[in-house]
């Protein structure tokens, strides 16, 4: 529902709208999810282009994930070194190794 509303809001405040579309030559047009190829032969192409012409900017790709922070990251490291701890002890009974 939020981004059928964005989507409305963008449309009908700015006029028509476009966003990057990430790892791709295309750009999406957002009044209907339309996506426009990098192709002069194009209808929709030519009509991005003219868009960008008067001055307009695509808005950026969206970019799904999530970025852990430093604590994430060294927590995570912390707990593998735990489990690998464990199992190189196990592997080290079943080989009759001691400590």
């Amino acid at each position: 529902m939020k981004t059928l509303l964005f989507l409305l809001i963008a449309t009908f405040s700015f006029g028509e709208q476009y966003r990057v579309v990430k790892d791709s030559s295309m750009i999406q047009r957002l009044s209907d999810g339309a996506f426009v190829p990098n192709d002069p032969s194009n209808r929709d192409s030519v009509e991005y282009q003219k868009w960008v012409q008067k001055g307009n900017v695509p808005l950026p790709a969206i970019v799904i994930g999530t970025v852990e922070s430093a604590e994430q990251i060294e927590w995570k490291n912390a707990e593998i070194a735990k489990d690998n701890e464990k199992m190189l002890s196990l592997i080290g009974k079943k080989l009759g190794l001691k400590k």
